[in-house]
């Protein structure tokens, strides 16, 4: 191919890819903040027992990375795309 042939070529897949990657972040992320609200009534039902309330902060902790973790990969993904 030639460069006249490129440059017309349409960007369709880095499009749909862009969307699929946007659908998959968003139920990602969806299901983070669901671990958490289900997280944080384990804390508030824990009836005082100490090991059940460790186990959920330490569930809470490890939800919000993995937020993180998705917000920061969606964040590069969108980046890189928007570049090409």
């Amino acid at each position: 191919m030639n460069q006249e042939t490129v440059n017309h070529l349409p960007h369709t897949s880095a499009n749909n890819l862009s969307s699929i990657l946007n659908i998959v972040f968003s139920v990602m992320g969806a299901l983070a903040l669901l671990m958490l609200v289900v997280a944080g009534l384990r804390y508030v039902l824990a009836g005082g027992d100490a090991n059940k309330v460790t186990e959920a902060k330490r569930q809470i902790a490890y939800t919000l990375v993995g937020l993180v973790v998705i917000l920061l990969a969606a964040g590069i993904v969108n980046f890189v795309l928007n570049r090409a």
